[in-house]
């Protein structure tokens, strides 16, 4: 779900079948991903650069013009590529050093019980009534924790997404945004101040759910049946994103 509000779906199905259909070992699955998806962005490029050269410098050829004399100098750029998106080189080459990471075993799950202990006993009016940890060894795992008050309830989970962490990456080189707005609620998705966000509110229900991505890798998100969205966004307020940020070094 998470990979489907970032817009990395395909690239996600691409990650789970890469490993059976081209026996790809597991621990090699996100490099050989995000290498996969860079080298068809430069191919696009490629074949952009064929196409101006025989129309004429156009929007595409503008574009690509952009990335390539960007790509010369060895700066950081954001440029849309038809057929792409909007990608930053930048965040690009960060995933694919994170992924290398990764591989090399310089980079660990952070234990379940770590996180666990990042949840607090209460949060406003609201108790914590239940606590579960879920470990997939290398690849991860995650604490989630129980908040009632009166009719009121939510969840409040922490996840270390480590195995798909390069692939969060990508979802922040590409500036996935997405909104929309109706009499019954709102649902938005995108990146605010370098960080990404999802929120959707029901307000006929008074539910709802609001989640961040902590260094693209950690998943702080709250979601129940609360008075207003308001709860939800304190209760991942109360997640410590600097310690989190700290885990991941």
């Amino acid at each position: 779900a998470v990979f489907g509000l970032l817009g990395l779906y395909s690239a996600y199905l691409f990650y789970t079948g890469c490993g059976p259909l081209l026996n790809i070992p597991e621990d090699k699955k996100v490099v050989y991903t995000i290498v996969t998806l860079i080298s068809a962005a430069v191919l696009y490029w490629i074949v952009g650069i064929l196409v101006a050269a025989v129309v004429g410098i156009g929007a595409l050829g503008g574009g690509v013009a952009s990335l390539g004399n960007a790509a010369s100098a060895g700066d950081e750029v954001t440029v849309n590529i038809p057929g792409v998106g909007k990608i930053d080189t930048g965040e690009i080459e960060k995933a694919a050093e994170q992924a290398e990471k990764m591989q090399r075993g310089e980079l660990t799950a952070v234990p379940a019980e770590t996180l666990k202990g990042m949840l607090p006993e209460t949060i406003g009016e609201f108790q914590r009534t239940a606590v579960s940890t879920s470990a997939l060894g290398q690849a991860g795992g995650g604490a989630e924790g129980t908040y009632t008050a009166g009719d009121y309830s939510f969840t409040l989970k922490v996840n270390d997404m480590l195995a798909l962490s390069g692939l969060a990456g990508m979802g922040a080189a590409m500036g996935i945004e997405h909104s929309e707005e109706n009499a019954d609620g709102y649902e938005r998705v995108g990146t605010q101040d370098g960080q990404w966000r999802s929120e959707k509110w029901n307000n006929k229900g008074n539910n709802g759910s609001y989640g961040i991505m902590v260094s693209n890798r950690f998943q702080v998100e709250a979601s129940g049946n609360v008075p207003s969205i308001d709860v939800l966004k304190a209760a991942v307020a109360r997640i410590d994103a600097g310690d989190l940020e700290d885990l991941a070094e």
